[in-house]
This record gives structure tokens, sequence and C-alpha cells, in this order.
């Protein structure tokens, strides 16, 4: 078996790289894996803002209004299987239409209110 990031002979089969490795090439194995990841999350939720169709600084926001950034402890990052398994639960927003839409979710005064503004968004 060969180290995913050396491509050298491994001694050890309990994992698939050089501990050594690991810590070397890590960071651009990451980077990689998210653009990847996040190519895969942008042909299912959209590569778009669903407001002015701006392709720039793609965001993915929950529709339901749920703090869409899950940490995964195991990790340490955040877990983007989540997004991929609930895809239908969010929509793509440009950086600008991202704020502007948390913004506007502090200025509710009543969780009514923010009830019925979230009910209309799940409906996109």
């Amino acid at each position: 078996m060969l180290c995913k990031f050396c491509k050298k002979e491994l001694a050890n089969a309990k994992f698939d790289y050089h501990p050594e490795c690991f810590g070397i090439h890590r960071n651009e194995y990451m980077k990689k894996k998210m653009r990847e990841y996040r190519y895969s999350l942008k042909t299912l939720i959209g590569a778009s803002c669903y407001i002015c169709n701006s392709k720039e600084k793609i965001i993915f926001h929950e529709k339901s209004g749920k703090n869409h950034v899950i940490p995964d402890a195991y990790r340490g990052h955040i877990n983007l299987s989540y997004y991929r398994k609930n895809y239908k639960d969010f929509i793509s927003l440009c950086r600008e239409h991202h704020k502007l839409l948390h913004k506007l979710h502090k200025s509710f005064k009543s969780k009514e209110e923010e009830q019925r503004f979230y009910s209309l968004l799940s409906l996109l």
C-alpha cells in the first residue's frame, strides 16, 4: 500500500499515509478536498446567488434559519456532509445578500415574525 501523500510504500497499513507526511501535506490535501466538496455542493444547491444571479463568493444559507455552520468536533472544522445530506434545505447567496439576510434576521421583534419569515423562505 502506498502513502496517499508521498506515494512511498507504507510499512504499517493502519493508516493510508505516513504520520510525518500528514503534517507536511495536510493543508494542501484539505484545501483540495474542500474545493472538490464545494464544487459538488454548488452543483446540488446552486452556483449563483438566488437573488442577483452573481457567481462571486457564494455562501450557502439554511432556509429554516438554523445555524448553518455545524462544527465537527472530531475534525475541528465545518461538517460539510451536513450540507450534502440536507442540500434541499439550503439556498445559495452571494456574500452581500447573505449579510443582508442575517441583518434582517436580527431585526425581528418577535419569534412569530421570525417564524413567518422563515416559512416564506422555505418555499423557495
